[in-house]
């Protein structure tokens, strides 16, 4: 009988992680984003700074070169460095990708274009 159960355990086991490993990978690329916006908010230079825009940067190229989408906020947020840097047509195309990908992000996308202009 304890025979009987622990292989009954172990096939629940075993076909529960074999459904988890059906689970698909994630379709986004978060690069170093994370340590580079720490970085950034750590320590708010302008060499974290532009660390941190090149990393935005990189992981939209590369998001675009293996098909994957870029995740959110991440055109939302590089149009807004963009923006206080001056250039707002810049800005404005980042915030036209972000609304693009994300649809649900159009009246806050349009705000931004809206503040970019003028």
């Amino acid at each position: 009988m304890k025979l009987a159960l622990s292989v009954v355990f172990l096939i629940s086991v075993l076909s529960g992680c074999a459904v988890n490993s059906n689970v698909p990978p994630t379709h986004f690329y978060f690069g170093s984003y994370a340590t580079t916006l720490y970085e950034y908010k750590k320590d708010p230079s302008e060499q974290t700074r532009n660390a941190h825009i090149a990393e935005l940067r990189r992981i939209i190229s590369y998001s675009g070169e293996h098909n994957l989408i870029t995740p959110p906020g991440i055109h939302a947020e590089l149009g807004q460095f963009l923006l206080k840097s001056g250039d707002q047509a810049a800005a404005i195309n980042e915030f036209k990708a972000e609304q693009s990908l994300y649809p649900e992000s159009e009246k806050l996308m349009s705000l931004m274009i809206d503040t970019a202009q003028g």
